[in-house]
């Protein structure tokens, strides 16, 4: 039996599902780096015009951290809502609903926040695009497996991260404040976040259910049809693989709730690892580099003028060595990829501390041994890590747990991710240059679990993969 090849059609829904999905996460997540200096005058001349005094430095400083991390704080209630509402409404519906509250939310901070000058509207705006981000992010995974044939699976996984990366080196670009991203100007800056979701709600017209919601809702005539356009193959291979589907459901007669999954042993493993995947990759400090890119040069003793462009440099070197990513991650598989650029991580932020401390005794060389550190660990974590563990999560689980689990990670990624944004100002101030060197500990221990308790996926059928959860 030949295996099922994925059609142009396919491929085409798969484009469209996950690049205008990541495309705004990505843009978000960055967006409002390089327009500190831009924000920080808004904030002031609105704060100035109620109270009659300039900002003080300690409400700038708090106005600004939950401004960036209100976006983390939607994504946490998105991420917590996405097993409820997949509950109520199917995939497609679901992904139809988050575009809609993207749009919604930049026109907060757009319309609002940039005709008022008020930090109430962007942060909440921010709270309200964050919201999609969390249900994307754990929706875009799930949807990838059950739309796309298994042996590309971990292509159209890649391509997720690829479109968010593009779109957070647009995004830096942008926003530079020579460019777009001055006092007056930013609110268009962020308006360009909503063309995807723009695009994605005219194009979904056309988008099927996936086969798996379908076979669930005992749609069995309408998923064969459905298969018939996603997949160049024969009917002899559709129907094995909606055979091949049945079977994986009826493991279980329904969606398995978090009792269910706790009880038994190879649910529960899977379960555990994919909170630890989750959690443990936001935990090497990711946001810290994300948010702060610009802040990270500074402190490392890159000029005020230079920063700015050494972070474009990154980001734009970041998104050319994704592309050939995508073919390493599909050669070598995600779990020897996810150990790889774990290590690199590691070795980037050792480097780093060491730069950090060092750095008065060498003031010239120093801060571009930090700018190379930076530039590998994120590389090493967009290009690599970030698209490997999509596809770790996606083999590791199967349909009737993957909801609930998926859901319970994004609660579990998003509470990180909150944390890795919010303290680095404060772990700054208290550890100075020894400040990532709570991240080398909590990327080790993350290390650890990955080589103990994960599988070998490559090659590995779903049943192989499950037998190691079974026996572990």
């Amino acid at each position: 039996m030949t295996e099922p090849e994925n059609s142009r059609y396919c491929s085409v829904v798969l484009f469209f599902t996950t690049t205008m999905s990541f495309s705004p996460v990505g843009y978000h997540f960055v967006v409002l780096g390089p327009m500190v200096p831009a924000l920080q005058q808004v904030y002031n001349d609105t704060y100035l015009s109620r109270n009659g005094v300039p900002l003080p430095n300690e409400t700038w400083l708090l106005l600004l951290t939950l401004t960036i991390t209100f976006l983390v704080v939607g994504a946490f209630i998105g991420g917590t809502s996405n097993r409820f509402l997949l509950l109520i409404l199917s995939r497609k519906h679901l992904l139809q609903v988050a575009h809609f509250l993207n749009i919604i939310g930049v026109a907060i901070i757009c319309l609002v926040g940039g005709l008022t000058g008020s930090f109430e509207a962007i942060i909440v705006g921010r709270l309200v695009v964050g919201v999609p981000i969390g249900i994307w992010y754990s929706l875009i995974p799930m949807v990838t497996a059950e739309v796309s044939a298994r042996n590309k699976d971990s292509f159209w996984q890649t391509i997720t991260v690829v479109s968010a990366v593009f779109a957070l080196t647009a995004a830096v670009c942008v926003a530079h404040p020579k460019g777009l991203g001055n006092a007056h100007l930013w609110p268009i800056v962020i308006s360009i976040a909503a063309l995807p979701s723009v695009i994605y709600l005219i194009t979904s017209i056309w988008f099927p259910e996936t086969p798996f919601y379908l076979i669930r809702e005992g749609k069995f005539e309408k998923t064969t049809k459905v298969l018939q356009k996603l997949r160049r193959s024969d009917e002899a291979t559709i129907k094995a693989e909606i055979s091949s589907m049945k079977s994986e459901i009826q493991t279980a007669e329904k969606v398995l709730g978090l009792k269910e999954i706790l009880k038994k042993g190879q649910y529960r493993r899977v379960f555990v690892a994919v909170l630890v995947l989750f959690g443990g990759f936001m935990l090497t400090g990711a946001n810290q580099f994300f948010f702060y890119t610009d802040v990270v040069f500074l402190q490392a003793g890159i000029s005020s003028d230079s920063v700015t462009f050494a972070t474009i440099g990154i980001f734009a070197l970041q998104l050319a060595i994704c592309i050939p990513a995508t073919k390493i991650i599909e050669r070598y598989g995600g779990y020897k990829v996810h150990i790889g650029s774990t290590i690199a991580i590691i070795f980037a932020l050792i480097v780093l501390t060491i730069s950090q401390v060092t750095n008065p005794h060498a003031p010239t060389v120093m801060p571009i041994i930090a700018v190379i550190s930076v530039a590998v660990f994120l590389i090493a974590f967009g290009a690599f890590m970030n698209p490997a563990v999509l596809v770790v999560l996606s083999a590791i689980t199967t349909e009737p747990i993957r909801p609930t689990a998926f859901a319970f990670g994004s609660m579990v990624l998003w509470l990180t991710s909150w944390i890795v944004g919010f303290v680095p100002p404060y772990l700054q101030e208290n550890l100075g240059p020894y400040a990532f060197s709570i991240w080398i500990g909590t990327t080790i221990l993350y290390l650890i679990f990955t080589l103990t308790s994960l599988p070998e996926i490559n090659g590995k059928t779903s049943e192989e993969i499950q037998d190691f959860f079974k026996q572990s």
